[in-house]
């Protein structure tokens, strides 16, 4: 499970050395929102975390090692501090790791990813021989937070430090001090004058468009049943019990002790079986043909299953996933009606897995018709008589899958406009909106959840403005997403031995 970064301090406990210059003001270790998110998602996955505590040598296990160098949680260690750091923002949100194994997780692997990266960067210095003098490390240390008073170095604050509070402090500055210049060195490209002009230029002129959706959801109930009525074998329902083991060996033992009598089908299911429903004597519920094709190794043994009179039982079959599996008939299978909700919703639910490409083509058809009335009498009036409406976007440049933004800021606008999601990364979308003249109609084009036809209403210059920034944002966002490629490298590197999983869940016993 991936963790976002967090920003990482530059000294102990959050303090920032001494004429320490951060790269381009990068905002090291963003991304904190992205762990809030996850948390309210999965606000019911909470478990009661037990602390496994040390080893027999008064150690807790090591996460992994990078170049050699362990990856450990100690007292006074890097990832200590980073766990109480990231820990401590998020409970600025009002989340607590507290009783929330999945929220632990979260708030560990952030810190382990941080002190990979940490290592990493220390190593890299190691490797060049990087070193930091007495005299720029004492630098460091008179402007040390810890050791000011009224912004000026205080040696009575410094005289009353313990001697080992001194020594952490000094290596937290020095491990600083050689990360930043590691840092400032691999990424001390910048970009050209005429490549911030270049994308300048892609950013001058805007579009406007008008459009219309036809949502894929329009996809008249008379067509879903026709499909049904061509492939009635797989909208026949069947209601199940089925014992899951696995090998074909075991299934066909198993099922000979229930075919003998000498075990019921529910002992069976709760003393053998190795799926969901063994604890419920195997009951699975009902099954559509579609489903049963889907979850058998053979498609055509669903028909076996199909043909099942009540409280049949079947021979062993191979499902999908390579197990073994017997079935009981709980009733026999019913013939699809397709009058009914119920059986048209498992038709749409089908072809929007399986047979997409039809309802798409529907979508797509409708589209051309509009499109040739709207060149004939105009895109509003065309539409209104389709009962569509029309819509209209904002402003946005030729800038494919809103390139050049990070989190919520961008250098270009993005499109924006109710059902245009995805658009920014569909090039026949992009095409049309900056070939076709102010005022020409689109063929439809097809988007996540609907086709759309627009018409460019307006082709104009954007705001000088915000032309301008991007001479200022584009180095900065350039210099961001140069550290996070470094960063990921060293996440991704085979000198990394990642263990980090194993250890977390021995220290964290879910009981």
């Amino acid at each position: 499970m991936s963790s976002p970064k967090q920003k990482e301090p530059t000294a102990a406990e959050g303090r920032k050395p001494a004429k320490e210059k951060p790269a381009s003001n990068r905002n090291t270790f963003v991304y904190i929102g992205t762990i809030v998110i996850l948390v309210i998602v999965v606000v019911a996955f909470v478990f009661v975390p037990s602390f496994g505590g040390p080893s027999a040598d008064g150690r807790l296990p090591d996460f992994g090692s990078y170049a050699g160098t362990p990856i450990r949680y100690e007292q006074g260690g890097y990832m200590a501090g980073r766990v109480q750091a990231i820990n401590d923002q998020l409970k600025s949100y009002g989340y607590d790791q507290a009783g929330n194994q999945f929220f632990a997780f979260q708030v560990w692997k952030g810190a382990f990813d941080q002190t990979v990266i940490h290592t990493a960067l220390l190593h890299e210095a190691r490797k060049a021989g990087i070193t930091v003098s007495e005299d720029r490390l004492n630098e460091a240390v008179l402007e040390a937070p810890e050791f000011l008073d009224n912004g000026k170095f205080s040696l009575e604050r410094y005289r009353e430090a313990s001697e080992s509070r001194k020594l952490a402090i000094r290596t937290s500055l020095q491990e600083s001090l050689l990360k930043n210049h590691v840092l400032e060195d691999a990424l001390s490209l910048r970009p050209s004058s005429r490549e911030i002009d270049f994308i300048q230029a892609m950013a001058r002129e805007e579009r406007v468009v008008e459009y219309v959706l036809l949502p894929f959801s329009d996809f008249p109930d008379e067509r879903k049943a026709a499909f049904g009525r061509e492939n009635p074998s797989k909208f026949r329902k069947i209601n199940l019990s089925r014992i899951t083991l696995n090998d074909e060996k075991t299934a066909g033992s198993v099922l000979a002790k229930v075919k003998a009598g000498t075990q019921t089908f529910e002992e069976a299911a709760k003393a053998d079986s190795k799926d969901a429903w063994a604890e419920q004597g195997g009951a699975s519920g009902p099954r559509w043909g579609y489903e049963l094709e889907s979850e058998l190794a053979a498609a055509q043994d669903a028909q076996t299953l199909l043909s099942l009179k009540a409280g049949e039982i079947s021979p062993a079959i191979k499902t999908a996933s390579g197990s073994w599996a017997f079935f009981r008939a709980e009733s026999p299978a019913s013939e699809p009606d397709f009058d009914s909700p119920d059986t048209l919703k498992a038709v749409w639910d089908y072809m929007n897995k399986w047979e997409r490409g039809r309802i798409e083509d529907a979508a797509v058809l409708r589209g051309k018709d509009l499109a040739v009335d709207a060149a004939a009498r105009g895109f509003v009036s065309a539409a209104g008589s389709y009962g569509l409406t029309v819509r209209e976007s904002t402003p946005f440049p030729l800038a494919y899958g809103d390139a050049f933004s990070s989190g919520s800021t961008s250098l270009f606008r993005k499109i924006a406009g109710e059902g245009l999601e995805g658009a920014s990364t569909n090039e026949k979308f992009l095409t049309a909106a900056f070939s076709l003249p102010a005022g020409a109609v689109s063929e439809p084009l097809l988007l996540q959840n609907a086709a759309v036809v627009l018409r460019v209403k307006e082709i104009r210059p954007a705001e000088d403005t915000g032309v301008q920034l991007i001479e200022f944002y584009y180095p900065y966002l350039f210099a961001q997403a140069r550290e996070m490629e470094l960063y990921d490298r060293f996440l991704a590197s085979p000198e990394l031995k990642d263990n980090f999983s194993t250890a977390f869940f021995q220290i964290f016993r879910t009981e």
